[in-house]
């Protein structure tokens, strides 16, 4: 049966369909501002994992640290709960039967060294702890509820420290990080709490991802399918990682019913089945309240990866948080040729290239740096529209030179433009021979062309023209 799950999982892997990134984009809601409307390839593989690029920083945590801190808050005093007896639930956390976890022995075997401790903590100072799984480079994907609370006053958190590899209550072999950026569907919140949207993303300002490697993702799932999961439940021993494994019992379209035992803590934890792809996050417990559909009174619930879920995720980790380029609309020019312009910083789909567009002036509004050691722009029409991305390198800025002297007007056939786009006609040079006007500054594009600002009698500007038509 092992080896049919493997087979059916390398299937999968194989398996495209369609994506559709626009309601990602639209449904996203963040607490931070420069996100961008990113495409990408009509057909999407199923994510894969990626193996670790570099060496591990392990390290002891800090005092000021919030898992150390919470630590120490959350720390029990005996080992009096039985697990085995406790039948009830909380939102995140039931034991179902027995209790059959196990504490994870090697946690730099895959995927256990992708699932990371996190503690976040909310502008009201209270920090709640939970888990979550490396899903790229500098992403940890978990439940939207560790990241945003209604009883928090409907808030983001402020911050959420995150630690892989955790050894003991106090040292990690892997590397830590902490995240100030979180995205969670809009649907989470509006109108009101849907948990069938319990899903978000941590971005981290380091780059841990390439120390631990990431998980693969897929939105398939299969009756009865046999899974594990593994997270950082609370009340057992501190900051280690305990692992479970079980079935799915049954799943609606946006969430499946599960037997895994979990607890407080492990919100967010990564479910996985053959070939350690991700299906879901678990994110709640068995109702004791008697529910609507019995399920919710026998077993533990996880969000599914739904394509809508994939999209989301495949959207947030590459909606880079970029930084401000210059004063946000920052003129630019297209310098070379046979460059690629793209339309996503996943660097995977080409919208154009810029054969035809030397010389073109654009916004340049935010700025990336990217792991293959380049910086990118994002580019802007006149008409705010994003055009796509492209390499720094083939650019330069148009800041005006002072020039301030008087010309005049000498040949025939040349446009006066409207505006520094060079793009707007408001006239032609044939109607102007033999007038004086100031140049007040001088203007060069990526094609080489320079031109004038100028401005008549009465400092007024007159418009923009190519210095070739003026002495």
């Amino acid at each position: 049966m092992k080896k049919i799950n493997i087979i059916i999982s390398l299937l999968l892997i194989s398996i495209v369909y369609n994506t559709n990134q626009a309601y990602a984009y639209k449904g996203t809601i963040s607490n931070f501002d420069n996100l961008e409307n990113q495409n990408f390839p009509d057909k999407q593989v199923i994510i894969p994992p990626k193996k670790p690029t570099r060496q591990a920083q392990p390290g002891i945590l800090s005092k000021e640290s919030l898992i150390y801190k919470h630590l120490n808050i959350y720390s029990p005093t005996d080992n009096s709960i039985d697990f085995n007896t406790v039948n009830n639930i909380g939102l995140d956390r039931s034991v179902i039967d027995t209790d059959d976890r196990s504490v994870v022995t090697d946690i730099n075997k895959a995927p256990f060294n992708q699932i990371v401790k996190l503690v976040c903590t909310y502008p009201s100072g209270n920090s709640y702890d939970g888990t979550g799984v490396i899903v790229s480079r500098d992403s940890v994907l978990t439940a939207a509820h560790n990241l945003y609370k209604n009883d928090e006053k409907n808030t983001f958190a402020t911050k959420c420290e995150v630690a892989a590899g955790l050894t003991s209550k106090t040292t990690y072999n892997k590397a830590i990080s902490t995240g100030t950026k979180f995205l969670i569907p809009e649907k989470w919140i509006s109108p009101l709490i849907q948990y069938d949207s319990d899903i978000g993303m941590i971005k981290l300002d380091k780059p841990i991802g390439e120390i631990t490697g990431t998980m693969g993702i897929t939105h398939l799932i299969y009756p009865n399918q046999s899974i594990e999961t593994a997270g950082y439940p609370q009340f057992l021993k501190n900051n280690t990682m305990y692992y479970s494994k079980g079935n799915v019992k049954s799943s609606t379209p946006v969430k499946f019913y599960h037997d895994l035992d979990t607890w407080s803590g492990q919100s967010g934890s990564p479910i996985w089945g053959s070939g350690n792809l991700l299906i879901g996050l678990h994110t709640a417990g068995v109702n004791e309240e008697k529910q609507e559909n019995p399920l919710d009174n026998q077993y533990n619930k996880a969000v599914r990866i739904t394509e809508r879920n994939y999209d989301y995720i495949l959207y947030w980790m590459n909606a880079l948080p970029g930084r401000v380029y210059g004063n946000s609309k920052e003129q630019i020019s297209i310098s070379t040729s046979g460059q690629k312009i793209w339309s996503n910083l996943q660097l995977s789909l080409e919208k154009t290239n810029t054969n035809n567009l030397i010389g073109k002036v654009y916004y340049a509004k935010y700025y990336y740096d990217l792991p293959d050691g380049n910086r990118y722009i994002s580019l802007y029409t006149k008409d705010d529209s994003l055009l796509g991305y492209i390499n720094e390198k083939y650019t330069i800025n148009i800041k005006p030179n002072s020039y301030s002297k008087e010309i005049t007007i000498t040949k025939a056939g040349y446009n006066i433009f409207e505006d520094t786009f060079f793009n707007s006609k408001k006239s032609m040079s044939d109607s102007y021979i033999g007038k004086k006007y100031l140049a007040k500054e001088i203007y060069t594009l990526g094609d080489g062309r320079k031109y004038y600002s100028l401005y008549d009698n009465n400092n007024k500007l007159f418009g923009y023209m190519n210095v070739n038509a003026t002495i």
